[in-house]
């Protein structure tokens, strides 16, 4: 059913799904795939359970033996305050085992857990997932990313620093040199409120450690911007390095 990838155990059409609650799913999900649901059906399944219209469902060998993994989140539409969750499940001797859980946020905030990549960032053989805790206000997400990695008995962030401070973010991986280790960038969107001030896109990128086996923050990336304030922001940064030329010509687009 995936390309490169043997599944854990035999698939079978009509399984069904059955939960109560939103502390139900979990195991609701490994009773369905131990019982041969198939992974490619299961964002329909939830999808339609509840309200859960943007789950999500990831298969990859995240654990490093060859055979397909899944991570799942889901969030519950139908609470007063949606909550989400983010379970990820491994193949252990020919089941399904739940193997990692990341339960509901702070309450009175829209919390959803999402899935933005899932595959092999640092070119070791096994797949890591990209996935995020996204908090909204009024008018404003904020996003905490992870890169989730197995190191033998569980998954552990490898991700340093924090993102949660890049409003309306945006996440992708990049391999400009084709080696197979990828970077991570969060792009920030800006604030969506007609009282912010003016907003500028900011992109984040984190570079892999291999003595470490991490993702650490290498630099910070400033969009272009049309706003006169921006231009003299950088104007005044040119100045500060020596840049005097490219700084005169920001001088100049400010004026005019």
């Amino acid at each position: 059913m995936f390309v490169g990838r043997p599944d854990c155990l035999p698939f079978q059409e009509g399984i069904t799904f059955e939960a109560g609650s939103l502390d139900d799913y979990s195991q609701a999900i490994l009773a369905y795939l131990n019982d041969g649901g198939i992974p490619d059906d299961l964002t329909a399944v939830l999808n339609e359970t509840g309200g859960h219209n943007q789950s999500q469902v990831a298969v990859a060998d995240f654990s490093g033996d060859g055979l397909n993994d899944l991570g799942v989140s889901y969030f519950d539409l139908t609470m007063e305050t949606p909550e989400s969750l983010l379970n990820i499940f491994v193949c252990q001797d020919g089941h399904y085992a739940l193997v990692y859980q990341d339960g509901p946020g702070a309450e009175g905030f829209f919390w959803k857990k999402q899935l933005w990549v899932w595959q092999d960032l640092d070119a070791n053989g096994t797949a890591e997932l990209v996935a995020s805790d996204t908090q909204c206000g009024a008018h404003t997400c904020f996003a905490n990313v992870k890169i989730l990695a197995w190191d033998g008995r569980g998954f552990v962030n490898k991700l340093t620093e924090t993102t949660d401070d890049l409003p309306s973010p945006e996440v992708q991986v990049t391999d400009a040199d084709g080696d197979g280790v990828f970077e991570l960038e969060v792009a920030a969107g800006g604030i969506a409120s007609v009282g912010a001030r003016p907003q500028r896109s900011l992109t984040r990128v984190w570079i892999y450690d291999p003595v470490q086996g991490i993702w650490a923050p290498d630099r910070e990336t400033l969009g272009l911007s049309n706003f006169r304030l921006h231009a003299l922001h950088d104007a005044d940064a040119a100045a500060k390095r020596g840049d005097y030329e490219t700084a005169l010509a920001l001088y100049e687009r400010v004026i005019n």
